[in-house]
C-alpha cells in the first residue's frame, strides 16, 4: 500500500495520513471514450485508527464512505497520491447528502489538485437539496469561484446519489452530472500532476463510492 494523502481544513493546514489500493477493469457502461477504469479503494481513505482526524468523523460502511466536518464553517479536503492523477484522465466519484441537509459550500469531487490539498487544484460541488452545483479552484489559504451555484435538472434532489466527473482535455475540464454534461471550463488552475480528491463542508455527513479515475 501506497502512503496516500494529506487533509486539510479551510485555512486549517493540520495534515493526516491514510493509503488507497486500486483495481483495474474495463467499462462499458459510460459514454466516455476511456474506457480503462481504475476503481479506487475508498475503505483505504478512512485514517489510521492510531491517528484518528481532528478535522471530520470518517468511517467506511455500506460501500460508502461517509464524511462529516466538524466545523460547520469550515470545508474538509482530502487529497490522493500521485499514483492517482486526474491529468489526462476521467475522475468519477458518487455523493449522497446523507440527511438532506442545507449546505452553503456544497461537497464533492476535487480533480486536479495538489497531493498537499488546498495549495491549487478544483473542487466540483453539489447541494442536491437546492438542485444546483459550482466549481471552486484553490491556492494558498484562498477558495475562488469558477462557477457560481448553477441549477441543473441532471442533479437528484434530496438523499438521492449523484454521480460527478470531470474528464480531462488537454486544456478543458467537461463536467458531468449523472451522465449529462453540464458545462465546461478551461484548466486555467489546475496542478500539472493533479490527482483526485474529495469535498466536505457544513458539518453535514456525505457519503462518497464509486471512485474510479478512467483513462
Amino acid at each position: 500500500m501506497s502512503n496516500l494523502s494529506n487533509t486539510i481544513n479551510a485555512s486549517n493546514s493540520r495534515p493526516s495520513n491514510s493509503r488507497s489500493n486500486s483495481t483495474t477493469s474495463t467499462s462499458s457502461s459510460s459514454n466516455s471514450a476511456r474506457t480503462s477504469v481504475d476503481e479506487l479503494d475508498l475503505n483505504e481513505w478512512v485514517p489510521d485508527p492510531t491517528k484518528p482526524s481532528t478535522l471530520a468523523d470518517i468511517e467506511f460502511t455500506d460501500g460508502e464512505l461517509l464524511v462529516r466536518n466538524y466545523d460547520p464553517s469550515f470545508y474538509y479536503v482530502r487529497a490522493g497520491d500521485l499514483k492517482q492523477k486526474t491529468v489526462g484522465a476521467d475522475a468519477v466519484v458518487t455523493v449522497r447528502d446523507v440527511d438532506d441537509a442545507d449546505t452553503n459550500l456544497g461537497y464533492g469531487l476535487v480533480f486536479h489538485s495538489m497531493p498537499t490539498p488546498l495549495q491549487q487544484g478544483y473542487a466540483f460541488l453539489l447541494d442536491a437539496k437546492k438542485g444546483r452545483y459550482r466549481v471552486v479552484h484553490h491556492s494558498p489559504k484562498k477558495e475562488q469561484p469558477v462557477i457560481n451555484w448553477t441549477k441543473s435538472d441532471a442533479i437528484k434532489t434530496g438523499t438521492a446519489p449523484n454521480t460527478l466527473e470531470a474528464r480531462d482535455n488537454s486544456g478543458t475540464v467537461d463536467l458531468y452530472i449523472n451522465g449529462q454534461k453540464v458545462n465546461s471550463i478551461p484548466n486555467t488552475y489546475g496542478y500539472s500532476e493533479g490527482v483526485i480528491g474529495i469535498y466536505a463542508s457544513s458539518g453535514i455527513q456525505v457519503a462518497f463510492s464509486d471512485m474510479e479515475l478512467r483513462h
